[in-house]
């Protein structure tokens, strides 16, 4: 796989010619009074020689970038579509158990988030102390295990929480930093796709059993793994953009973990995993044979660490 870190300045380069062109058309707009569009800011930059040769620089850096994400996912857009094929492949089979009175239609997750923070945040003891907006509860659970506090808000909530020093850092996928302002009050992104969320649509299943035959046709046509696809994959796409929108902005610090340092995630949460296992067991489930179950569908599908 291609390493984004290297593609870093060709997609800052192809933003930057994009932005300048966009610079253009304001400038126009202004000098002249009246409006123009791309078109007319194109027809202006042939008469600038150095402004031309700038911008096709910066579009063939960007160009070659998308091509590039495009052929090897350089940017792991394919981790969150990769991971709700996995989930459904390996839930289904539990699902008639832990959801007696529902149908499962399908199962999915949004593009692995990260946290982001005022803080860098490398290894787990460095959340000691520190105040964590969580995703979930799993994360919640996880912030507490390393010393950390959690700070409850809603997604609109959190950038006036960080800002204000209620919270430090955020548990969130890439793309809705944007969409929510919390890039204006963060700095550092763990550039590792710490965890996800899941999300199921369910059927009321007395509903279901009362259909025709052909109703249900239809319902299962549709309830399936390709089909959770076709309707989450746009989100996933918007996230893992908001990925490759960080790393090009030159005031944020979007850094990898060495091995060791994922290791120390990894080996950190295994209390969590085995209270996992005992609730598992608990109510009767084979936790070994569960995980194990998970992990080859994750290894069929590529879809994790």
């Amino acid at each position: 796989m291609v390493h984004a870190d290297k593609l870093v300045w060709l997609t800052r380069l192809g933003f930057a010619a994009r932005g300048l062109l966009y610079l253009i058309i304001a400038w126009l707009v202004i000098g002249s009074g009246r409006a123009t569009d791309l078109s007319g800011a194109l027809e202006y930059v042939r008469e600038e020689r150095v402004l031309l040769i700038a911008i096709l620089i910066g579009f063939v850096g960007y160009g070659f970038w998308r091509v590039t994400d495009a052929l090897f996912d350089s940017e792991g857009h394919g981790d969150g579509k990769k991971g709700t094929l996995a989930l459904n492949e390996w839930y289904q089979k539990y699902a008639k158990t832990e959801m007696k009175d529902t149908k499962l239609c399908f199962a999915f997750i949004h593009d692995p988030g990260s946290i982001h923070g005022k803080k860098k945040i490398v290894v787990p003891s460095d959340l000691n102390g520190v105040k964590v907006r969580p995703a979930q509860s799993t994360i919640g659970e996880m912030v507490k295990l390393f010393g950390g506090t959690n700070v409850q808000a809603s997604a609109p909530e959190s950038r006036d929480a960080i800002e204000r020093g209620v919270a430090d850092e955020i548990a969130f996928p890439w793309g809705s930093i944007f969409l929510f302002g919390i890039d204006k009050v963060v700095k550092y992104h763990i550039d590792v796709p710490l965890y996800s969320t899941v999300f199921t649509y369910n059927i009321n299943l007395a509903k279901y059993n009362s259909m025709s035959a052909a109703q249900k046709k239809i319902i299962d046509d549709h309830c399936t793994p390709e089909w959770a696809s076709k309707v989450t994959d746009p989100w996933v796409d918007f996230e893992a953009n908001g990925r490759t929108k960080m790393k090009a902005l030159p005031d944020h610090e979007v850094y990898k973990l060495t091995p060791e340092q994922l290791a120390e995630w990894k080996k950190g949460v295994q209390p969590l995993n085995a209270a996992w296992a005992a609730a598992v067991k608990k109510a009767g489930g084979d936790a070994d044979a569960i995980d194990a179950d998970l992990k080859a569908m994750l290894k069929k599908h590529d879809a994790g660490l």
